[in-house]
């Protein structure tokens, strides 16, 4: 029992003696070198976490700001028959930037059915100023002026 004794506080461990109904035993005790849990470092990471979720639920798209207008210049045809994409008639616009084709539905109005008639049968070049909102998956235009570029 004294050579385990020695032993363990040799170590480093602090020991304390207690008796058992088989006899005197060594129990390790917890040291004071003990770190406690650093709670700072816990409340820091769920700080982190509601800070990343708040950005990713407050960034929205660069075509969806509310209210702002915007201008679209691609490529406008009709969804049913040329993209062969939609049951009924509606204007698409196909816009390229850096390499990536991005399509906006254009929104039922007055703009977007006198436009359509234009680009029914054939696609045409065209530039769109219009408020954009996500609808699902969709980019949807609500155009206030619409017109065949050159």
């Amino acid at each position: 029992m004294g050579d385990n004794f020695r032993a363990a506080s040799a170590n480093g461990t602090r020991l304390r003696r207690g008796l058992t109904p088989c006899g005197v035993i060594a129990v390790p005790v917890a040291s004071r070198k003990h770190k406690q849990p650093n709670n700072n470092l816990h409340m820091k990471n769920q700080l982190l976490t509601i800070i990343a979720l708040l950005g990713l639920i407050s960034v929205p798209a660069f075509a969806e700001s509310k209210g702002k207008e915007i201008t679209v210049k691609g490529e406008a045809q009709c969804a049913k028959c040329n993209l062969k994409t939609a049951t009924e008639c509606q204007t698409v616009i196909i816009s390229e930037k850096d390499g990536k084709k991005t399509t906006y539905y254009l929104a039922k109005n007055a703009v977007s059915d006198k436009f359509h008639e234009e680009v029914c049968k054939a696609p045409k070049a065209a530039e769109v100023t219009a408020t954009c909102k996500k609808e699902g998956d969709k980019l949807v235009l609500t155009a206030s002026k619409a017109e065949v570029t050159k």
